[in-house]
């Protein structure tokens, strides 16, 4: 019988960072209260799901997320995976998006992503964040994990992997897609190899919650 899984997608909560309009790759910043709320929310939706395993990144903002997600769900295995991290900006990280704007090749970063530069920033390019993201997916698939599977993760790194693993060219993403918002829920099918897309940046459970 062929492996079935159920990815349920979720970008971390609201940080300090996000708030503050800082570069926010491989830094980190604990969640402010609206991001607690919206990870709490996801909680309380995804409250029936049985998971069988739980892969974040390595970064705080993740597994906070997560412990609230899981909050009645202690017996979740758990994995904190380091290719989870969001896109590495080199210097820009913790920088403001104003003064990241100034560098011509910021702006090739968030339009182009075919010709982003990333040495100039000392950071990485969207194939390498691409492939490391992959490497999750397909070692999670060589495992003996089925059914239910969450995994909490960044903003840059879902609208590129919903996109690509609906079909797109990466290269294209930026202008196809939306972005994902905090503790936003995306769920895809993963059967015989090929993965269908079934919902993307679902937020029905955050209305009333302030969430832009």
């Amino acid at each position: 019988m062929s492996k079935q899984i159920t990815y349920y997608f979720i970008r971390h909560g609201k940080t300090e960072w996000n708030e503050q309009g800082l570069m926010q790759g491989w830094g980190d910043s604990p969640l402010i209260q609206v991001g607690i709320d919206g990870a709490k929310a996801v909680g309380d939706v995804l409250k029936d799901v049985d998971f069988n395993a739980c892969f974040t990144s390595t970064s705080g903002r993740t597994q906070q997320t997560a412990d609230y997600i899981l909050a009645n769900h202690s017996d979740v295995p758990r994995y904190a995976k380091p290719d989870l991290r969001e896109m590495y900006f080199g210097i820009w990280d913790g920088m403001s998006s104003t003064a990241a704007k100034e560098y011509e090749e910021f702006h090739t970063m968030r339009d182009t992503p075919a010709k982003y530069r990333a040495q100039v920033s000392g950071g990485e390019t969207y194939q390498q964040m691409l492939d490391r993201t992959m490497r999750v997916l397909k070692r999670i698939e060589e495992t003996d994990v089925e059914g239910n599977v969450l995994i909490v993760s960044h903003g840059m790194v879902l609208r590129q992997l919903m996109y690509v693993l609906g079909g797109g060219d990466w290269r294209e993403h930026r202008d196809k897609s939306e972005n994902i918002l905090n503790t936003s829920i995306s769920i895809v099918d993963y059967k015989d190899d090929t993965y269908t897309v079934r919902e993307v940046n679902k937020i029905d459970h955050l209305e009333g919650l302030g969430l832009d």
